[in-house]
């Protein structure tokens, strides 16, 4: 069996597979968060299942109890239904869904672990801009997007990943990009910000409060099937996040709208 070592904001993730072809791919797929052997990993089993799928069947089978695939203990596997060929009998589709298959299985992991260690998931953009670190969340259209490519650097442009440590919140490298083209950043940035933009309206600025931010954030979680405990800590992490970091919300116009004037009314109001 073959492993493989990643880190993730504050998880160590050792996937252990039982196919070489596979293992391969998952080093491809995730070369940016490879890391050098983990202390402690949570540990993932991953096997190869020869079962090809019918269209409309679900990619992946992560077993009756989903939370048991996840406990830390590598006990029971989960499986990527794919046709278990040659390197050559794998055609781009099949490829494209093994491949979507390995990275569906890393964010599953992601949401049910994060809560525990300290941070939390969503659907949002995560930037840096002026040495500034901007959590950028919002429904689709809102123009996440839009802002990672208005920033230039961004470790996504779709699925971010906050997490806390001693010294305050950071965003963290996930490799899950949409359209952005870019700089990928790797590795952690401090959170200084989180922006939840808008294209409807006039050019305005305003800062949410704690029960707004904390509503529009849960709103862009992940919303994986949980237990009582899971959910209470995903809602404390959220809310820990909005008491310490402002939200502000912003009506724009793409063509006309820059980061640098956002940026300077935001420190004109001393936010």
């Amino acid at each position: 069996m073959r492993a493989l070592d990643i880190e993730v904001g504050p998880l160590a993730i050792r996937f252990l597979f039982d196919n070489a072809l596979l293992s391969d791919l998952a080093k491809a797929e995730l070369a940016h968060l490879v890391s050098p052997p983990c202390s402690d990993p949570k540990l993932l089993r991953v096997a190869l299942d020869p079962r090809w799928p019918d269209r409309g069947e679900a990619r992946i089978d992560f077993a009756a109890h989903r939370e048991a695939a996840f406990d830390g203990r590598a006990s029971a596997p989960v499986r990527v239904r794919a046709a278990l060929e040659t390197v050559a009998g794998f055609d781009d589709e099949r490829l494209g869904i093994v491949q979507g298959a390995l990275r569906d299985i890393l964010r599953f992991a992601i949401e049910t672990w994060l809560p525990a260690a300290g941070g939390f998931s969503l659907h949002a953009a995560s930037v840096v801009y002026r040495s500034r670190g901007i959590l950028v969340y919002g429904d689709s259209g809102a123009g996440k997007s839009t802002f990672a490519s208005l920033a230039g650097q961004a470790f996504s442009d779709e699925w971010s990943i906050v997490f806390r440590r001693t010294d305050g919140w950071y965003l963290s490298s996930t490799g899950f990009i949409k359209r952005f083209v870019g700089t990928q950043l790797r590795g952690k940035h401090p959170v200084h910000l989180a922006l939840t933009p808008s294209k409807n309206g006039p050019l305005a600025i305003g800062r949410l409060s704690q029960s707004e931010a904390v509503a529009g954030l849960l709103r862009q979680c992940d919303h994986i099937e949980r237990t009582v405990e899971m959910t209470a800590r995903q809602l404390q992490r959220v809310s820990e996040f909005a008491a310490e970091i402002p939200a502000v919300r912003f009506c724009y116009a793409p063509r006309s709208s820059s980061l640098d004037w956002l940026i300077h009314e935001i420190e004109q109001l001393g936010w």
